[in-house]
């Protein structure tokens, strides 16, 4: 006795499709784009210009200047200038990114603009 070749199911989808209910068409939408409208950026960049071995300094939002860096690592330099605020506790941002510990030990050649912020003064 020869087995019978087994018969294939055919797969059918079946696509449901509703009608469009009797609704009004949703309102209007604006044209303009919302990134313009809610832009926290000023127009035009600040451009930041540094001399060589040099950052520019801000602590609590009170800009200090330009700042020597020669010799100095990361870790060092933002110890040393929170400690002269008389501030333990701090966040710090290199150009505007937050820094973390992996930044400790990296040479300030690579900065422009470093921020300590004090953690009871952020908001």
């Amino acid at each position: 006795m020869t087995p019978s070749p087994k018969k294939k199911k055919k797969v059918v989808r079946k696509v449901v499709r509703r009608k469009p209910s009797g609704k009004a068409a949703p309102a209007a939408v604006s044209l303009e784009p919302v990134s313009d409208l809610f832009s926290t950026r000023p127009e035009t960049p600040e451009t930041v210009q540094v001399p060589a071995n040099a950052v520019i300094l801000v602590v609590n939002g009170n800009n200090k200047g330009t700042m020597d860096t020669s010799g100095l690592k990361f870790g060092e330099f933002v110890i040393q200038h929170a400690n002269r605020a008389g501030i333990r506790s701090f966040s710090v941002y290199v150009d505007g990114m937050k820094a973390d510990t992996s930044y400790k030990e990296k040479p300030m050649t690579a900065f422009h603009k470093v921020e300590i912020v004090a953690k009871d003064q952020r908001g």
